[in-house]
Protein backbone atom coordinates (compact mmCIF):
# COMPACT_ATOMS: atom_id res chain seq x y z
CA UNK A 1 0.00 0.00 0.00
CA UNK A 2 1.41 3.35 -0.82
CA UNK A 3 1.23 5.99 2.13
CA UNK A 4 0.91 9.11 0.92
CA UNK A 5 -0.82 10.99 4.34
CA UNK A 6 0.91 10.09 7.67
CA UNK A 7 -0.12 11.74 11.02
CA UNK A 8 2.45 11.36 13.83
CA UNK A 9 1.36 12.27 17.69
CA UNK A 10 4.08 13.17 19.84
CA UNK A 11 3.96 13.56 23.00
CA UNK A 12 5.36 17.25 24.23
CA UNK A 13 8.53 15.48 25.96
CA UNK A 14 12.01 16.81 24.46
CA UNK A 15 13.75 13.33 24.64
CA UNK A 16 10.69 11.84 22.50
CA UNK A 17 9.56 14.64 20.63
CA UNK A 18 13.15 14.68 18.98
CA UNK A 19 13.33 11.13 17.45
CA UNK A 20 9.64 11.44 16.24
CA UNK A 21 10.58 14.44 14.55
CA UNK A 22 13.24 13.37 12.77
CA UNK A 23 11.17 10.31 11.29
CA UNK A 24 8.45 12.87 10.25
CA UNK A 25 11.12 14.85 8.27
CA UNK A 26 11.84 11.49 6.88
CA UNK A 27 8.89 10.75 5.74
CA UNK A 28 8.34 14.34 4.32
CA UNK A 29 11.41 13.81 2.37
CA UNK A 30 10.59 10.71 1.24
CA UNK A 31 7.13 12.61 -0.43
CA UNK A 32 4.56 11.53 1.82
CA UNK A 33 2.52 14.96 3.05
CA UNK A 34 3.03 14.79 6.90
CA UNK A 35 0.96 16.20 9.93
CA UNK A 36 2.43 16.14 13.79
CA UNK A 37 0.00 16.49 16.62
CA UNK A 38 1.28 18.11 19.19
CA UNK A 39 1.10 20.76 22.40
CA UNK A 40 1.03 24.43 20.71
CA UNK A 41 4.75 24.43 22.82
CA UNK A 42 5.95 22.60 20.29
CA UNK A 43 4.00 24.53 17.27
CA UNK A 44 7.38 26.82 16.01
CA UNK A 45 9.60 23.65 15.61
CA UNK A 46 6.65 21.55 13.95
CA UNK A 47 6.21 24.62 11.44
CA UNK A 48 9.86 25.13 11.34
CA UNK A 49 10.59 21.91 9.82
CA UNK A 50 8.21 22.18 6.91
CA UNK A 51 5.18 20.04 8.71
CA UNK A 52 1.87 21.11 9.15
CA UNK A 53 1.29 21.36 12.90
CA UNK A 54 -2.19 20.08 15.04
CA UNK A 55 -2.29 21.15 18.21
CA UNK A 56 -3.18 17.89 20.62
CA UNK A 57 -2.48 17.67 23.98
CA UNK A 58 -2.21 14.44 25.05
CA UNK A 59 -0.58 14.49 28.46
CA UNK A 60 -0.80 16.73 32.04
CA UNK A 61 3.20 16.92 32.20
CA UNK A 62 5.72 17.95 29.64
CA UNK A 63 8.76 18.82 29.08
CA UNK A 64 10.08 21.27 26.44
CA UNK A 65 14.05 20.67 26.90
CA UNK A 66 14.36 21.68 31.09
CA UNK A 67 11.66 20.11 32.52
CA UNK A 68 12.22 21.96 35.81
CA UNK A 69 11.37 25.82 33.86
CA UNK A 70 8.93 24.16 31.47
CA UNK A 71 5.03 25.72 32.05
CA UNK A 72 3.24 23.20 33.34
CA UNK A 73 0.45 22.34 36.46
CA UNK A 74 1.96 22.94 39.98
CA UNK A 75 0.39 19.12 40.58
CA UNK A 76 2.96 18.39 37.62
CA UNK A 77 6.16 20.41 38.54
CA UNK A 78 5.81 18.70 42.32
CA UNK A 79 5.53 14.94 40.99
CA UNK A 80 9.49 15.72 38.94
CA UNK A 81 10.73 17.40 41.82
CA UNK A 82 9.54 14.34 43.89
CA UNK A 83 10.82 12.41 41.33
CA UNK A 84 14.47 13.75 41.55
CA UNK A 85 14.63 13.72 45.03
CA UNK A 86 13.00 9.66 44.89
CA UNK A 87 16.71 8.96 42.39
CA UNK A 88 18.92 10.67 45.75
CA UNK A 89 17.28 7.60 47.44
CA UNK A 90 18.35 4.58 44.65
CA UNK A 91 16.92 2.66 42.02
CA UNK A 92 14.20 0.69 43.54
CA UNK A 93 13.02 3.90 45.47
CA UNK A 94 13.01 5.60 41.57
CA UNK A 95 11.39 2.90 40.06
CA UNK A 96 8.45 2.34 42.69
CA UNK A 97 7.88 5.69 42.48
CA UNK A 98 7.57 5.80 38.63
CA UNK A 99 5.33 2.32 39.11
CA UNK A 100 3.21 4.29 41.56
CA UNK A 101 2.88 7.48 39.62
CA UNK A 102 2.11 5.74 36.00
CA UNK A 103 -1.21 5.38 35.49
CA UNK A 104 -1.36 9.24 36.63
CA UNK A 105 1.06 9.98 33.68
CA UNK A 106 0.19 7.36 30.98
CA UNK A 107 -3.93 7.30 30.66
CA UNK A 108 -4.86 11.07 30.92
CA UNK A 109 -8.23 12.59 29.82
CA UNK A 110 -8.45 9.80 27.22
CA UNK A 111 -12.58 10.65 26.22
CA UNK A 112 -11.18 13.81 24.74
CA UNK A 113 -8.17 12.61 23.35
CA UNK A 114 -10.00 10.12 21.74
CA UNK A 115 -12.54 12.58 20.54
CA UNK A 116 -9.64 14.60 19.10
CA UNK A 117 -8.44 11.87 17.43
CA UNK A 118 -11.05 11.07 15.66
CA UNK A 119 -11.74 14.71 14.27
CA UNK A 120 -8.24 14.82 12.92
CA UNK A 121 -8.65 11.61 11.34
CA UNK A 122 -11.72 13.02 9.52
CA UNK A 123 -10.38 15.83 8.69
CA UNK A 124 -6.80 15.06 7.64
CA UNK A 125 -7.74 11.60 6.10
CA UNK A 126 -4.00 9.83 6.88
CA UNK A 127 -3.08 6.61 5.51
CA UNK A 128 -1.93 5.68 9.26
CA UNK A 129 -0.86 7.17 12.37
CA UNK A 130 2.53 7.15 14.51
CA UNK A 131 2.20 7.00 18.05
CA UNK A 132 4.88 6.50 20.74
CA UNK A 133 4.87 3.54 22.69
CA UNK A 134 4.38 5.57 25.91
CA UNK A 135 1.17 7.42 24.68
CA UNK A 136 -0.91 5.02 26.01
CA UNK A 137 -4.41 7.10 26.02
CA UNK A 138 -3.30 7.98 22.22
CA UNK A 139 -3.06 3.84 21.20
CA UNK A 140 -6.00 3.43 23.37
CA UNK A 141 -8.12 5.67 21.15
CA UNK A 142 -6.78 4.81 17.81
CA UNK A 143 -7.60 1.07 18.78
CA UNK A 144 -11.31 2.13 19.68
CA UNK A 145 -11.55 3.90 16.47
CA UNK A 146 -9.86 1.37 14.98
CA UNK A 147 -7.73 3.27 12.86
CA UNK A 148 -4.74 1.95 11.42
CA UNK A 149 -1.52 2.98 13.49
CA UNK A 150 2.34 1.83 13.90
CA UNK A 151 4.30 2.12 16.86
CA UNK A 152 7.61 4.36 17.38
CA UNK A 153 9.25 3.14 20.54
CA UNK A 154 11.31 5.71 21.70
CA UNK A 155 13.65 4.51 24.40
CA UNK A 156 15.04 1.04 25.30
CA UNK A 157 13.16 -1.83 23.44
CA UNK A 158 12.09 -3.39 26.58
CA UNK A 159 9.24 -0.64 26.69
CA UNK A 160 7.43 -3.40 24.85
CA UNK A 161 8.04 -5.85 27.30
CA UNK A 162 8.06 -9.48 25.72
CA UNK A 163 8.64 -13.03 27.07
CA UNK A 164 8.52 -12.63 31.15
CA UNK A 165 9.45 -8.95 31.71
CA UNK A 166 7.85 -6.72 33.54
CA UNK A 167 7.37 -3.19 32.53
CA UNK A 168 8.60 -1.06 35.04
CA UNK A 169 11.42 -3.96 36.39
CA UNK A 170 15.04 -4.11 35.02
CA UNK A 171 15.10 -7.15 32.81
CA UNK A 172 18.82 -7.38 33.91
CA UNK A 173 20.71 -5.25 36.53
CA UNK A 174 24.64 -3.90 36.36
CA UNK A 175 26.70 -5.93 38.23
CA UNK A 176 27.76 -3.09 40.56
CA UNK A 177 23.89 -2.71 41.89
CA UNK A 178 23.38 -5.38 45.02
CA UNK A 179 19.32 -6.26 44.72
CA UNK A 180 18.15 -8.15 47.24
CA UNK A 181 16.06 -10.84 45.80
CA UNK A 182 13.33 -10.06 48.12
CA UNK A 183 13.58 -6.59 47.09
CA UNK A 184 13.07 -7.81 43.54
CA UNK A 185 10.44 -10.05 44.23
CA UNK A 186 8.58 -6.90 46.12
CA UNK A 187 9.25 -4.80 43.02
CA UNK A 188 7.98 -7.03 41.31
CA UNK A 189 5.19 -7.80 42.85
CA UNK A 190 3.89 -4.26 42.92
CA UNK A 191 4.84 -3.52 38.99
CA UNK A 192 2.12 -6.76 38.28
CA UNK A 193 -0.05 -4.73 40.44
CA UNK A 194 0.03 -1.70 38.57
CA UNK A 195 -0.20 -3.29 35.26
CA UNK A 196 -3.27 -5.61 36.14
CA UNK A 197 -4.80 -1.97 37.32
CA UNK A 198 -3.73 -0.31 33.99
CA UNK A 199 -5.12 -3.29 31.99
CA UNK A 200 -8.41 -2.92 33.71
CA UNK A 201 -8.70 1.18 33.43
CA UNK A 202 -7.85 -0.03 29.47
CA UNK A 203 -10.21 -2.78 29.07
CA UNK A 204 -12.91 -0.52 30.94
CA UNK A 205 -12.86 2.29 28.51
CA UNK A 206 -12.67 -0.34 25.12
CA UNK A 207 -15.62 -1.94 26.84
CA UNK A 208 -17.71 1.44 27.58
CA UNK A 209 -16.95 2.41 23.70
CA UNK A 210 -17.61 -0.28 22.09
CA UNK A 211 -17.88 -3.87 23.82
CA UNK A 212 -17.90 -5.72 20.39
CA UNK A 213 -14.37 -4.81 20.43
CA UNK A 214 -11.83 -7.82 21.98
CA UNK A 215 -9.97 -6.96 25.40
CA UNK A 216 -6.41 -6.10 26.07
CA UNK A 217 -4.43 -8.79 28.04
CA UNK A 218 -1.67 -6.41 28.96
CA UNK A 219 -1.66 -2.64 28.38
CA UNK A 220 1.79 -2.21 28.17
CA UNK A 221 2.28 -4.75 25.65
CA UNK A 222 -0.54 -3.57 23.14
CA UNK A 223 1.37 -1.99 20.45
CA UNK A 224 0.45 -2.28 17.16
CA UNK A 225 -0.14 -5.26 15.33
CA UNK A 226 1.93 -4.00 11.56
CA UNK A 227 5.25 -2.05 12.26
CA UNK A 228 6.87 -1.54 15.56
CA UNK A 229 9.99 0.88 14.89
CA UNK A 230 12.74 0.95 17.88
CA UNK A 231 14.67 4.03 18.40
CA UNK A 232 17.60 2.05 18.93
CA UNK A 233 20.02 -0.18 17.41
CA UNK A 234 19.52 -3.99 16.54
CA UNK A 235 21.95 -5.74 19.46
CA UNK A 236 20.27 -8.86 18.72
CA UNK A 237 19.05 -9.82 22.11
CA UNK A 238 15.90 -7.92 22.44
CA UNK A 239 12.46 -9.07 19.76
CA UNK A 240 14.36 -11.64 18.18
CA UNK A 241 10.74 -12.97 17.36
CA UNK A 242 10.25 -11.70 13.70
CA UNK A 243 6.65 -13.56 13.19
CA UNK A 244 4.29 -10.71 14.62
CA UNK A 245 4.11 -7.20 13.77
CA UNK A 246 6.96 -6.06 11.80
CA UNK A 247 9.88 -4.78 13.50
CA UNK A 248 12.23 -2.09 12.28
CA UNK A 249 15.43 -1.05 14.07
CA UNK A 250 16.10 2.23 13.38
CA UNK A 251 19.42 3.16 15.40
CA UNK A 252 19.29 6.31 16.99
CA UNK A 253 16.97 9.19 15.08
CA UNK A 254 17.95 12.50 15.09
CA UNK A 255 18.46 15.53 13.02
CA UNK A 256 21.72 16.29 12.17
CA UNK A 257 22.96 19.71 12.59
CA UNK A 258 26.60 21.29 12.37
CA UNK A 259 28.57 23.04 15.18
CA UNK A 260 28.63 26.68 15.36
CA UNK A 261 31.71 28.84 15.46
CA UNK A 262 31.88 28.80 19.19
CA UNK A 263 31.80 25.36 19.04
CA UNK A 264 33.90 24.70 16.51
CA UNK A 265 36.84 27.63 18.19
CA UNK A 266 36.02 25.76 21.78
CA UNK A 267 37.30 22.19 20.21
CA UNK A 268 39.90 23.90 18.59
CA UNK A 269 41.38 25.87 21.78
CA UNK A 270 40.89 22.11 23.38
CA UNK A 271 43.93 20.48 21.04
CA UNK A 272 44.90 17.17 21.26
CA UNK A 273 43.12 16.01 24.09
CA UNK A 274 41.44 12.50 23.60
CA UNK A 275 39.24 11.17 24.46
CA UNK A 276 36.27 13.26 24.07
CA UNK A 277 33.71 12.64 26.23
CA UNK A 278 30.19 13.77 25.61
CA UNK A 279 28.05 13.85 29.38
CA UNK A 280 24.56 14.09 28.72
CA UNK A 281 22.12 12.46 30.72
CA UNK A 282 19.04 14.36 30.09
CA UNK A 283 16.69 15.99 31.98
CA UNK A 284 16.28 14.19 35.38
CA UNK A 285 19.76 13.13 35.70
CA UNK A 286 21.15 16.91 34.75
CA UNK A 287 19.70 17.86 37.89
CA UNK A 288 21.63 15.70 39.83
CA UNK A 289 24.77 17.95 40.75
CA UNK A 290 26.06 15.23 42.46
CA UNK A 291 26.22 12.34 39.69
CA UNK A 292 27.82 14.95 37.11
CA UNK A 293 30.47 15.58 39.34
CA UNK A 294 31.03 11.59 39.78
CA UNK A 295 31.10 11.27 36.76
CA UNK A 296 33.27 13.92 35.55
CA UNK A 297 36.07 12.34 38.25
CA UNK A 298 35.79 9.27 37.52
CA UNK A 299 36.38 10.02 33.20
CA UNK A 300 38.94 12.59 34.77
CA UNK A 301 40.44 9.88 36.59
CA UNK A 302 40.44 7.20 33.95
CA UNK A 303 41.55 9.02 31.25
CA UNK A 304 43.74 12.16 32.40
CA UNK A 305 43.84 13.20 28.55
CA UNK A 306 40.56 13.35 27.90
CA UNK A 307 38.39 16.08 26.53
CA UNK A 308 34.97 15.97 28.79
CA UNK A 309 32.31 17.72 27.87
CA UNK A 310 29.22 17.94 30.21
CA UNK A 311 25.59 18.95 29.16
CA UNK A 312 24.08 20.25 32.60
CA UNK A 313 21.05 21.93 31.69
CA UNK A 314 19.82 24.47 34.41
CA UNK A 315 22.43 22.76 36.84
CA UNK A 316 25.27 24.51 34.65
CA UNK A 317 25.81 27.57 36.57
CA UNK A 318 26.38 25.36 39.89
CA UNK A 319 28.88 23.36 38.11
CA UNK A 320 31.34 26.12 36.53
CA UNK A 321 33.63 24.97 39.19
CA UNK A 322 34.77 21.92 37.20
CA UNK A 323 35.41 23.79 34.46
CA UNK A 324 39.65 23.21 33.27
CA UNK A 325 41.27 22.26 30.39
CA UNK A 326 39.99 18.75 30.41
CA UNK A 327 36.39 19.83 31.16
CA UNK A 328 33.80 22.01 29.72
CA UNK A 329 30.52 22.60 31.41
CA UNK A 330 27.52 23.90 29.31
Amino acid sequence: MECKRIFIIAPPFYSHFSPMMALAVCFRRAGASVVVGCSASFSDSIKGAGLEFAELEITRNANTGVAEKTEQPAEEAERIRAFIEATKRGALETLRFQNRNRQLDMLADPERIREEINVFAGRFKPDFFVVDQLSYAVSLALYCLQLPFITFCPGHPTYIPQEDQLFGVPYAWPPEFDIADMELAELRNEASGVRDHFTAMFNAIIQEYDSRLPLIRDAFRFASESAQLFNYPDFGGLHKDRDGPKKIFLGYCFTEEGLNRSWQEMLAAAGERYPRVLVSFGTFLSAREDVLRKTVAGIANRFPQSLCIVSAGASAPALRDLENDGTIVR
